[in-house]
């Protein structure tokens, strides 16, 4: 990750968060529908209708996978917020911590609701993600400059040990 603090780099560590999240959701449903399919009785004896459940997997199929792929862009915002916080300000840091927290709250907190508008909020979120990452792209402020450090590089998210970068 040191070595890859630029906007290809942001772009791969969102792809790899908001794609290891959409890993461990799909084995959660993976363990859903083998639990239904190889242990119905398992689930009876908890009061859990298999049948029921079956139906309400099948159902979702096409919210969860537009969940996930908006998770996924939506991440990609937050990597790049993580490594402009790196390179130009550490203020980014935590409004990239307040953006992942707003974002999961919205979106479990309408979930919770039992409403079809948390995929909206999502897609919503993934949208101006996926906008500021455009922008911040076309704006040139993580581009690479060779193995230097930027100018802008913040002693606090130095690798220990690594000296000060040059005035």
């Amino acid at each position: 990750m040191r070595s890859s603090r630029h906007d290809d780099g942001a772009l791969i560590a969102g792809l790899g968060f908001g794609g290891m999240e959409a890993l461990i959701f799909a084995l959660i449903l993976t363990w859903t529908v083998v639990s239904v399919t190889f242990a119905p009785d398992s689930l009876r004896a908890q009061g859990i209708d298999a049948t029921q459940t079956v139906n309400g997997v099948v159902g979702s199929g096409a919210l969860y996978g537009v969940s996930r792929l908006s998770a996924i862009v939506s991440h990609l915002g937050f990597s790049t917020l993580s490594v402009l916080a790196y390179r130009r300000s550490v203020a980014f840091l935590p409004l990239a911590m307040a953006a992942h927290f707003a974002f999961n709250a919205s979106t479990s907190q309408l979930q919770a609701l039992g409403a079809f508008w948390w995929v909206l909020a999502m897609i919503a979120w993934a949208a101006v993600s996926g906008l500021f990452v455009v922008w911040v792209r076309r704006a040139r402020w993580l581009q690479r400059t060779g193995s230097a450090p930027t100018p802008h590089a913040t002693p606090a998210f130095a690798w220990p040990g690594t000296p000060p970068p040059p005035p």
